[in-house]
């Protein structure tokens, strides 16, 4: 503890993928844009639900077990040539600096994949192989 941050901090649980570990995570954020309404004469409106949207969930350097890193590569091919239309719920987990223990915890309902792109390769380096990947959720809450 307190030595900086781990690795492998951002654990991603996609349904019917498997698990990714991965070093950079760029959260989504969520915009909610109000409807206005004027009554009457009065010059401030009245706030009310509104329509609101969730961006994109980037994970940088992230390597997977087994199949995980084509599955999820074939699901972004399959979704962009119309066959696999299958929105997928995933989890975000934020893991303390020992790399186990989660600190934060969210679900990305009904997300779709948005981009997939293998990183560079090194004969000489002794990594994993890594990759950088997209989800665009409809929502997303927090856990616990």
């Amino acid at each position: 503890m307190g030595r900086g941050t781990h690795e492998n901090r951002y654990l991603i649980e996609i349904d019917g993928i498997g698990q990714i570990r991965a070093t950079e995570a760029t959260m989504p954020g969520k915009d909610h844009t109000p409807v206005e309404l004027y009554l009457g004469n009065e010059k401030n409106p009245l706030l009310l639900l509104g329509n609101f949207k969730v961006e994109a969930l980037t994970i940088k350097h992230a390597s997977a077990l087994n199949e995980t890193r084509r599955e999820f590569s074939q699901w972004l091919d399959d979704f962009l040539a119309g066959t696999d239309l299958q929105r997928r719920t995933a989890r975000m987990i934020v893991l303390e600096e020992d790399g186990q223990t989660p600190v934060d915890e969210y679900e990305l309902q009904e997300c779709v994949p948005t981009s997939f792109k293998l990183e560079t390769h090194s004969a000489s380096g002794t990594g994993a192989s890594m990759f950088t990947m997209g989800l665009r959720p409809e929502n997303m809450v927090a856990i616990g």
